[in-house]
């Protein structure tokens, strides 16, 4: 999660591989494991894990793919900016870029569109084709475009490794390193990520929206002239729209934390969108 300390790949392993492998014994659903590391990756799946939810997109790890593509597992790339360590940074500077942008017509110019970009921590298109995780805000500002590159260029790395298209999910990335307003069009405009693919094969897309601060934050309350974020606790109906509006925008996976409600929205959304 954003402002998450990275862990030790032992500590890692502690917490993780021991919870799968009594899990696996006991019950017959898929587990999925998130993780960057790609040796935790294979201690998962060697533990009974089916799928890997990789949120860098397979580039923090340079053996993540390779592992992968010689396993049968499926696989979730997910888009971010940043690391859990800077996400937080990523966020403000995005937000803070978009309101210096309405508020100053000199923002247009490609100058200070540039020194912006450099400000918040982003580099140049030839940067971005050597390191996909890295997101060229200056030269498409519009988050949709920056996720659907992003995957294209993950998913051509996959290939090219031989992993077959049917074994990969992809996740926008909601609240890793957005702004409010970029996590509100990730689900707004939901249908254009779910319709991405390539040669008559379309790409399944997961949704993560389950009480993130973006939620928060809209269902805010004011205490004293301050906005006070809503506590998670009280963030269920505001996840139940989005997991509602990702269905109906074509999203075939929702992760959530509340099973029994969100379940309910699933399924009554499909029995209206999906009829």
């Amino acid at each position: 999660r954003p402002g998450a300390s990275e862990i030790s790949l032992e500590e890692e392993t502690r917490r993780v591989v021991p919870l799968i492998e009594k899990l696996a014994a006991q019950i017959q659903v898929p587990i999925s494991v998130d993780t960057t590391k790609s040796q935790l990756a294979r201690r998962a799946l060697d533990a009974g894990a089916s799928l890997i939810n990789d949120i860098s997109g397979a580039t923090h790890d340079a053996q993540m793919l390779p592992l992968l593509a010689k396993s049968r597992c499926g696989i979730v790339l997910m888009h971010r900016r940043g690391t859990p360590q800077t996400m937080r940074a990523s966020e403000k500077a995005t937000s803070e870029k978009a309101v210096e942008k309405a508020s100053s017509a000199e923002d247009s110019s490609p100058k200070n569109s540039v020194a912006a970009g450099k400000a918040a921590g982003e580099v140049g298109e030839s940067e971005v084709a050597k390191n996909p995780m890295v997101t060229n805000l200056t030269a498409k500002n519009d988050i949709i475009s920056q996720v659907l590159d992003f995957w294209r260029a993950r998913i051509e790395a996959a290939q090219k490794l031989g992993i077959a298209p049917e074994r990969i999910a992809l996740d926008a990335g909601f609240g890793f390193g957005k702004s409010l307003e970029e996590n509100l069009k990730i689900v707004r405009r939901g249908r254009e990520l779910s319709d991405f693919g390539f040669e008559n094969f379309r790409f399944p897309t997961l949704s993560g929206t389950s009480r993130k601060s973006t939620i928060g934050r809209v269902l805010h309350r004011v205490l004293d002239g301050e906005k006070i974020e809503a506590p998670i606790e009280e963030r269920a109906w505001g996840t139940a729209a989005t997991v509602a509006l990702a269905i109906a925008n074509g999203a075939e996976i929702v992760r959530v934390h509340d099973v029994r409600e969100m379940a309910q929205v699933a399924r009554m959304t499909d029995a209206i969108v999906r009829a």
